[in-house]
């Protein structure tokens, strides 16, 4: 390429990210930071609340509660929920372990049915029995180690399976459980593929470490979880997990410098969900900590075998894990509960004291009250988009936490709080070249809580249509049908939103004549609705320029747009009906109908960008 042209052809490759197509979000608000601890005893859970955390994980197997097929053991389950509910606090209950019956049957996908039944029946146990319980599952454990299956090689597809056959029954019992992807043993190792190019440093012991995994048949954790998205996984679990141990490493080590192997190998595994689109959910890390030696007086370097170089002093381990929480609380704005590994394996008469998975423990060690005595702020987040009228991204877009903080949007429009205390704000968003959009009033932030998807479509400077936003009640607009429209406190920004629908057999209507200019750049009739729910035979829709569209059944605030060019010059109608069958009412919630061009038009935007590019070039040519 010619050097002078080089400028133009780097605008222009910048083009297709000036108009990202909206999508909307699935993500589900969830807590950030939580805090919580592997417990071995739920007897001890009173430690739990006295290091002041919320949430606990606790191992169920499927082997032990279902040692005959069909025949399901509460026990062991009756004890942990009983100890949650008993105790105030919140359920990690990770299952795995495959009962020998399953295996004669087959690989997992023989018996992914039967797991599915089993924790259709953990979900409806633990509904029936603590029915305001607040519980994740986790499906499987470490599905990247043969361990974990019997000693056989480990397939992605039966990872798959098992969520496939795992998400729809929890759902089904409980549709605010939280359905959790198992978190990966840390291989370490570079990896490419799925959007991403990840390279490591392979460094000493650390490398011998990953050297041997991959040898004995475990899977590079980033090509298993890669593999999951690649293969039709993603829509089948809400969080990912992740356990990201730190090995011999301080939390904040690049790991990429260390094979790897630490803490902040999680937001390798991030990068991944990020490029397969998933950036909405979060992941929560269900195993994290670091190895010391709790068995000062006996001789394990036989049973610790490859963990003896990555031990650390007992201060170095309180040491890291507050500031592995400190970190993360920081830096990682997706990150959700975190529970450290582990609170009482040290202390518990089951496990021998040169058992590895002693070496994580805490209690008795400085750990324990470093965490206790560590701040443990309970912030939440606000994040969302700025788009215009017809759903394209706005970079640049001031967004204003009112009376708190500002900030402005990414390139794809994206915008976030990370640290914003409980409480309830309005928010404003704004934009050179737009019009002027009610603030969002009344959003609550719950301690911890992320709110995503808190969206603003901003409205053209030309917008045409009257009282747009409803705050002059149902002014310049006709009304009529067997429910009459009336005006809602519900809106989506400002005060107020017009409510159409109603419990009477009929329609509900509003509409409004409006002239489109003869100059106006490809005119957009948009608006922002709301419509919970719909009967058999009901139907809402918007009728503008003899273009009729439906509108869809949404919970949420969502965007609907229609494209009026070769409209200019004319008189149309817009018009909202519902139809209801009266039945049930329900009711559609309109807000922000706005009728302007497009982006891109004359005096907007990308164009006198485009123009200096080409000046520099024709200047720089003539030279």
């Amino acid at each position: 390429m010619p050097p002078h042209l080089a400028p133009l052809f780097a605008f222009l490759a910048l083009l297709p990210f000036l108009f990202l197509p909206a999508t909307p979000s699935e993500a589900v608000p969830r807590p950030h930071l939580g805090y919580g601890a592997f417990v071995a005893n739920p007897g001890n859970l009173n430690m739990v609340n006295d290091l002041g955390f919320g949430w606990f994980a606790h191992p169920l197997f499927w082997s032990g509660a279902e040692e005959i097929n069909n025949y399901y053991e509460p026990a062991n389950l009756n004890n942990i929920v009983d100890a949650a509910q008993s105790n105030h606090l919140k359920l990690i209950l990770r299952v795995s372990d495959a009962p020998d019956w399953a295996w004669d049957m087959g690989d997992p996908l023989q018996w992914a049915g039967e797991f599915g039944d089993f924790m259709g029946w953990v979900a409806q146990h633990v509904e029936n029995r603590a029915p305001n319980l607040e519980v994740a599952y986790v499906i499987w454990n470490e599905p990247n180690l043969p361990n974990e299956w019997g000693g056989r090689t480990p397939q992605i597809s039966w990872m798959i399976a098992l969520l496939e056959a795992a998400y729809p029954r929890i759902k089904a019992v409980d549709p605010d459980a939280v359905v959790i992807a198992p978190g990966m043993a840390t291989t370490g190792g570079s990896f490419s593929g799925c959007g991403v190019n990840i390279s490591t440093i392979e460094v000493g012991l650390s490398a011998a470490y990953t050297q041997k995994l991959l040898a004995a048949q475990a899977v590079n954790d980033l090509e298993f979880i890669c593999g999951i998205y690649e293969n039709g996984g993603q829509g089948y679990f809400d969080v990912l997990g992740t356990h990201p141990y730190g090995f011999a490493y301080a939390p904040e080590t690049n790991p990429s410098s260390v094979t790897g192997l630490t803490f902040r190998r999680a937001e390798q595994q991030r990068a991944i969900m990020e490029a397969q689109g998933d950036g909405d959910k979060q992941m929560w890390a269900i195993e994290f900590g670091w190895f010391v030696n709790n068995c000062p007086d006996q001789d394990c370097s036989g049973p610790w075998g490859d963990r003896v170089w990555q031990i650390v002093s007992k201060s170095n381990q309180a040491d890291y894990l507050v500031r592995a929480y400190d970190y993360a609380y920081q830096n990682w704005p997706w990150m959700g509960v975190m529970t450290f590994f582990n609170l009482d394996f040290n202390t518990v008469p089951w496990y021998q004291c040169c058992d590895p998975i002693r070496g994580y423990g805490i209690a008795n060690n400085p750990a324990y009250d470093a965490l206790k005595n560590m701040p443990k702020p309970t912030s939440g987040s606000i994040a969302g988009k700025v788009r215009e009228n017809r759903g394209i991204a706005l970079a640049g877009a001031t967004v204003e936490l009112v009376g708190s903080q500002t900030t402005t949007s990414s390139m794809n429009g994206e915008y976030a709080f990370q640290t914003v205390p409980a409480g309830t704000y309005d928010l404003q968003a704004s934009a050179s070249g737009y019009g002027t959009l009610q603030p969002m009033r009344g959003v609550v932030v719950s301690e911890g809580e992320a709110l995503t998807g808190v969206n603003f479509y901003l409205p053209p400077p030309d917008n045409v249509v009257s009282n747009w936003d409803f705050e002059s009640d149902l002014d310049s607009w006709t009304t009529g049908g067997s429910n009459l429209p009336a005006i809602s406190s519900d809106g989506h920004t400002g005060y107020k939103s017009a409510q159409l629908g109603g419990g009477a057999a009929g329609e509900s209507w509003i509409e409004q004549i409006v002239d489109i200019p003869a100059d106006i750049y490809r005119p957009t009739l948009s608006f922002i609705y709301r419509y919970p729910s719909q009967g058999t035979g009901e139907v809402a829709q918007v009728i503008v320029a003899g273009i009729t569209e439906p509108i869809s059944v949404s919970s949420e605030w969502a965007h609907h747009w229609i494209d009026l060019d070769g409209q200019q010059g004319e008189m149309v109608t817009i018009r909202f009906t519902v139809s209801e069958n009266g039945s049930n009412p329900s009711y559609l919630y309109l807000d922000e109908v706005s009728l302007g061009k497009a982006s891109g038009g004359p005096y907007k935007g990308y164009l006198p960008l485009v123009h200096e590019v080409l000046s520099l070039f024709v200047s720089s040519h003539l030279l």
